[in-house]
């Protein structure tokens, strides 16, 4: 049983992972910007780095969540792709977003979370998966004999 979910165990992993790491890199522009908790303004370049990890972190608990609805009920391999995507995605938007405004935040308003396409992608396989799960349990009920 612990084997059918491996993949969504180290994507998962690697997100816990990540996220540490977007926090790590907070608390250093913390220390270089002087910007002591709990303030959470300061510096511009401060102020981007804590955004962008708040805005990764608010995405998070769904990412987990659909990952792991996906991959249990769809395809794991394919849930556990589009994790890595997702991943890489979220990657690209911190740094991207983190940097000077005057480049990346006009990016940034034009497609303000580069991994909500994985998401959604991840969200259809899931509703499809248990939509096709309801009609076969249906059929099922109304194959048997009544009572």
């Amino acid at each position: 049983m612990a084997g059918d979910l491996a993949l969504l165990a180290a994507v998962s992993l690697l997100s816990v992972l990540q996220q540490s790491r977007f926090a790590q890199l907070v608390g250093k522009s913390r220390m270089k910007h002087k910007v002591m908790p709990p303030a959470v303004t300061g510096a511009p370049e401060f102020e981007r780095t804590f955004r962008a990890q708040q805005n990764c972190a608010e995405f998070y608990p769904m990412f987990q969540t659909v990952l792991w609805i996906a991959g249990w009920f769809c395809n794991q391999e394919l849930a556990a792709l589009l994790g890595l995507l997702y991943m890489f995605a979220r990657h690209k938007y911190f740094h991207g977003y983190a940097q000077a405004a005057s480049e990346s935040h006009s990016k940034n308003l034009l497609f303000p979370h580069p991994g909500l396409p994985v998401r959604d992608a991840m969200v259809q396989m899931m509703q499809r998966a248990l939509t096709r799960r309801l009609e076969t349990i249906r059929e099922v009920k109304g194959a048997e004999p009544s009572k």
